[in-house]
């Protein structure tokens, strides 16, 4: 305590906080959590940047033409892509276009057919598919099931439809190779497809009556 120059005695001095010390454990800890902490950051910003190698169309490639070395180039992408790597080259050329592939287009697995193709025997058919009638994001190289929609009847109900009817399969797994929009109606599709060709009449049929409906099958 302290004494003022009148007698008066002045506040007691405080003293220091003593300096914390850090143990030795304690600084190593957090050296290595630090370290730990920069790594996986460092890792995540690499990552983040990779680019994979992958093949892109060089050229535009019609429907069922035989894939050569001058169709295709490579390309540096970013990303999870879904594409096939730039060493896998040798073995899609000579494969054939399942549809028309545009050039700068990276190539895809399902848009790849032996040079042998079962499916270069089956018909190309082109139909209308009202709007409603077949799954949104429907794009060339998806498989789907095609389905006559009976015609109303005199029961039919709020949609339309009989209660009681039901769709008569016209073909199965036929693949899409070109779907528009169709401008003359709105949200309905003129779709492309490979069926057989005993298929091919009756798909014309329910398709100038505005009975085709499809069902997507396979991988999404």
């Amino acid at each position: 305590m302290t004494t003022s120059p009148f007698g008066v005695p002045g506040a007691p001095r405080r003293q220091p906080k003593p300096l914390r010390r850090w143990r030795p454990a304690r600084i190593v800890a957090t050296l290595v959590l630090c370290v730990a902490v920069a790594s996986v950051v460092g890792l995540l910003v690499v990552r983040s940047g990779a680019k994979t190698p992958v093949l892109v169309l060089a050229n535009r490639v019609p429907e069922s033409q035989v894939i050569t070395r001058e169709d295709l180039t490579t390309a540096a992408v970013a990303g999870d892509v879904s594409a096939i790597s730039a060493e896998s080259i040798e073995q899609v050329v000579g494969q054939r276009a399942v549809y028309t592939l545009e050039a700068g287009a990276i190539l895809q697995a399902q848009a790849l057919a032996p040079a042998q193709d079962p499916n270069a025997t089956q018909a190309s058919v082109g139909v209308s598919v009202a709007a409603g009638l077949a799954p949104k994001g429907l794009r060339a190289g998806d498989r789907v099931q095609v389905l006559q929609i009976p015609e109303p009847d005199n029961g039919s109900d709020e949609d339309g439809f009989g209660s009681s009817a039901s769709a008569t399969l016209l073909a199965d797994g036929a693949l899409i190779t070109d779907v528009v929009e169709d401008s003359s109606s709105s949200g309905d599709l003129l779709v492309t497809m490979r069926v057989a060709p005993d298929a091919g009449a009756s798909l014309m049929v329910a398709s100038s009556r505005g009975q085709v409906g499809l069902m997507k099958v396979g991988a999404a």
